[in-house]
C-alpha cells in the first residue's frame, strides 16, 4: 500500500500534466480531496459488541436516475440537500457540468462551480427533479457567484424562521501547487425559498471576519432547542469544531459573533470574547460531511467518506452534539472500491430523503480525462439506502431510545 505522501504526490503530478480544459475539475477534485483529509489512512473499523442496533446498507441504484435523465445537467459533486418542507428537497452542488445544447455530451459542456436543483417528493425513485443555475450571456453560469474574487462551493443549509439559510465555502486561487484554496466561509439568507430558485431573493449575511481558519456550515448545519448550530473543519489540522447562534441572531439576519463550544468547563463562549481557537470536538474530520439527529436510536450521527485509500462510509455516533463523540468507524465498502482509477469523496447522510430508514450519497470522480468526459455514470451522485436493525425484533421503528449503534 501507498504512504499518504506518495499517493498525494502521484496524484498532484497526474492534475499538474493536464492541460485540457477540463483540467481546472480534476485540479479542484485534487484540491478538495486534500481539504477533505482523504488522504489519511483510517485503521479498520471496530465493533461494540455492549449493543443492539444494527446497520444493514446497501447501494440504491433505482434511485441514481434521478440525477442521470436531464438534458442538460450532466453532473456534479459536493450534493448536499436541505428540507425545504412541502415535499421539496434543496439539492446543492459543486463543480458541475452544463451542456445548453441538446446533445448530452460533458466534451460539449460549461463547467460551473456550483448548481442547484429543486426535487419533488422525498423518494428519489417516484420524484421528479428540476436543475438550475445562472446565465451568463447565452453561457451557463453559477448560481451562487461571489461578489469578490473566487468562487463558492456550496456547504450546508437549513430553514430557519421561514427563510433558508445557505452556508457557502470561499475559495481562491493562490499561489501554490494546486492553484486554489480554501480562504473561509459566507452564508446566503433567501426570503423567498417556495419559490423557483431563479426568483430567489438572496442577502448575503453578515459573518465574523475570521474564524480562526475554520470553514463553519460546510456541512452539519441544525436547528435545535433554540439554536442554530453549525459544525465547521480546519482543513489544515482536520479538527471539527462545533459554534451557535441564538434564534435571535438568525432571526435579525445577522451571524458575525457565533458561541463555540470550548468544553465542559467553560462551555460557549462567544468569538469577539475568544483569543485563540477553542478545542475540537473531534478530529480526522473531512470538509465535506453531514450531521443529523438520528430517531432511530435517539442520538446524532456524523457522516463522511473514510480515507483515499479505504474507500467507504464512515460514521460517528454521539448522544449529544457537543459530543463525547466516538471514534470513525468505517460501515460501509463502495463496489467502486476494487476500482483504482476512481476516486470517492463527499459521503453524506440525507434525513429527508424517504426509500429506506437514513439515504447517504458519495461521490465518485476520476483523474482520466476521457473516462470523465464519456462515463456519464461517473460525477453523479451515488446513493445508498440503509436499515437500522434490532438484533431481537429486527428492522427498528423510530422514536426508541438506544445505546451506540453497532457498525
Amino acid at each position: 500500500m501507498a504512504t499518504s505522501g506518495s499517493m498525494s504526490e502521484r496524484l498532484q503530478s497526474i492534475v499538474t500534466s493536464i492541460g485540457s480544459p477540463v483540467r481546472h475539475v480534476l485540479r479542484t477534485l485534487f484540491l478538495a480531496l486534500a481539504l477533505l483529509g482523504c488522504f489519511h489512512a483510517l485503521q479498520e473499523p471496530t465493533t461494540v459488541s455492549r449493543t443492539e442496533i444494527t446497520l444493514s446498507v446497501e447501494p440504491w441504484s433505482e434511485a441514481e436516475g434521478l440525477f442521470t435523465r436531464d438534458i442538460h445537467w450532466l453532473g456534479g459533486d459536493g450534493a448536499s440537500s436541505v428540507d425545504l418542507g412541502r415535499q421539496r428537497i434543496l439539492w446543492l452542488f459543486g463543480d458541475s457540468f452544463v451542456n445548453p445544447g441538446e446533445s448530452r455530451q460533458r466534451k460539449e459542456a460549461v463547467i460551473i462551480r456550483n448548481s442547484v436543483a429543486i426535487q419533488k417528493g422525498s423518494d428519489p425513485t417516484q420524484a421528479d427533479i428540476q436543475f438550475y443555475w445562472a446565465m451568463d450571456a447565452e453561457t451557463p453560469a453559477p448560481f451562487f457567484q461571489s461578489p469578490q474574487k473566487g468562487w463558492y462551493w456550496p456547504g450546508g443549509g437549513i430553514m430557519v424562521d421561514g427563510k433558508l439559510l445557505i452556508f457557502l465555502m470561499v475559495i481562491h486561487e493562490a499561489l501554490n501547487d494546486l492553484g486554489f484554496e480554501a480562504v473561509g466561509w459566507s452564508a446566503i439568507s433567501i426570503e423567498n425559498p417556495h419559490d423557483a430558485p431563479p426568483s430567489w431573493r438572496k442577502r448575503v449575511v453578515p459573518t465574523p471576519n475570521d474564524s480562526f481558519g475554520v470553514i463553519i456550515g460546510s456541512g452539519g448545519v441544525l436547528y435545535f432547542d433554540g439554536y442554530l448550530y453549525a459544525f465547521g473543519v480546519d482543513p489544515l489540522s482536520q479538527e471539527m469544531h462545533l459554534v451557535r447562534w441564538s434564534f435571535i441572531a438568525v432571526h435579525s439576519g445577522d451571524l458575525s459573533d457565533p458561541h463555540w463550544w470550548t468544553g465542559y468547563s467553560s462551555g460557549w463562549i462567544e468569538q469577539s470574547s475568544l483569543q485563540t481557537k477553542p478545542p475540537a470536538v473531534f478530529s480526522q474530520a473531512r470538509v465535506e460531511f453531514t450531521v443529523h439527529y438520528e430517531p432511530y436510536f435517539g442520538g446524532f450521527l456524523h457522516i463522511q467518506s473514510s480515507a483515499l485509500m479505504t474507500p467507504g462510509m464512515e460514521m460517528r455516533f454521539s448522544p449529544e452534539l457537543t459530543g463525547p463523540w466516538s471514534a470513525p468507524r468505517r460501515f460501509f465498502r463502495v463496489p467502486e472500491a476494487d476500482d483504482p482509477s476512481l476516486l470517492i469523496y463527499a459521503g453524506k447522510a440525507h434525513p429527508a430523503l424517504t426509500g429506506g430508514h437514513v439515504i447517504f450519497t458519495y461521490a465518485v470522480n476520476t483523474l482520466d480525462e476521457e473516462r470523465l468526459l464519456s462515463d456519464q455514470r461517473i460525477y453523479v451522485p451515488r446513493l445508498l439506502k440503509g436499515t437500522w436493525r434490532d438484533s431481537s425484533t429486527g428492522p427498528r421503528g423510530k422514536g426508541t431510545s438506544v445505546h451506540e449503534p453497532r457498525l
